[in-house]
Parts: C-alpha cells; sequence; structure tokens
C-alpha cells in the first residue's frame, strides 16, 4: 500500500501523499519517521487545498497552505 501511495503523491495526488504520511506517521507497515511523515503532508497541503492541510497533527485538517494561510486575507 505504501509503495502505491508514494506513486500518487508523486503523481501529485494529495490523498496519495495523505495515506503516505498516515502510514509513516503511525509506522503502519514501515517505520515511525515524524520527518517524512509531515513532508508528505506538506505535499497533500500543496497538492489538494486547504482541506488536507494540517493533516497528521491529531486535528482535524486546519487550512494554513500559500502565502499567510487560505484562513488569511492575505
Amino acid at each position: 500500500a505504501l509503495k502505491s501511495f508514494t506513486s500518487g503523491c508523486d503523481a501529485q495526488d494529495a490523498r496519495g501523499c495523505m495515506q503516505a504520511g498516515m502510514m509513516h506517521k503511525d509506522g503502519f507497515g514501515t517505520a515511525v519517521d515524524p520527518k517524512l511523515a509531515a513532508a508528505f503532508f506538506e505535499k497533500a497541503c500543496s497538492y489538494g487545498g486547504p482541506r488536507f492541510c494540517g493533516a497528521g497533527e491529531g486535528e482535524a485538517p486546519v487550512a494554513r497552505c500559500g502565502p499567510g494561510g487560505a484562513d488569511s486575507d492575505g
């Protein structure tokens, strides 16, 4: 599964990035690697927009992509 999600992420699929990040965060099928998980979450945010931002932080995604974050006026 990880290989498939990583390939999806490489193709700029936000869901693939999110799933790969969760696998690295939780150590599901791979070693726990918070830094790699964070990198996948950042890609998910970049590729998928606000609904994917802030993922993996234990809370619902929080928009923080782009200049000033998607929640800001600037």
